[in-house]
């Protein structure tokens, strides 16, 4: 029997079971019903305790002061990495370096863009 002829009827056509499939399948039924409830068994007990959690959990520790201030309190209040900000020192930009005395122009010349027309893709991959 050739090779072709042999996955023929060991896998047919169509969405059925060849009968020596489901043979060779029958010893493995029981190991993998086992294994299916167990990870199902797993999957419940997980959802059940993080629910159960959650329920005892009664949120004393929530500021209902923060939750009552208004959106316009809440905008003069200066957040952390604002004042860190605030505290670190300037590095210069080249906004702020001063020009050299010889220096043509002060403004700055924008190299990011095509000189005609394409768009910025044209530009970036060098097509026309």
């Amino acid at each position: 029997m050739s090779k072709k002829a042999a996955e023929a009827t060991y896998r047919p056509k169509g969405y059925g079971i060849s009968p020596s499939l489901a043979r060779a399948r029958a010893p493995f039924r029981a190991q993998n019903a086992i294994t299916g409830l167990t990870l199902f068994g797993f999957a419940v007990s997980v959802w059940a305790y993080s629910i159960h959690a959650v329920k005892q959990d009664n949120f004393d520790d929530v500021d209902f002061e923060a939750l009552n201030t208004s959106v316009e309190e809440k905008a003069k209040r200066i957040s952390l990495e604002d004042e860190a900000k605030a505290k670190m020192p300037k590095s210069p930009s080249a906004d702020t370096l001063p020009t050299p005395a010889g220096a043509a122009s002060s403004t700055p010349i924008d190299t990011a863009k095509p000189s005609s027309g394409g768009g910025w893709y044209s530009w970036a991959w060098g097509s026309k």
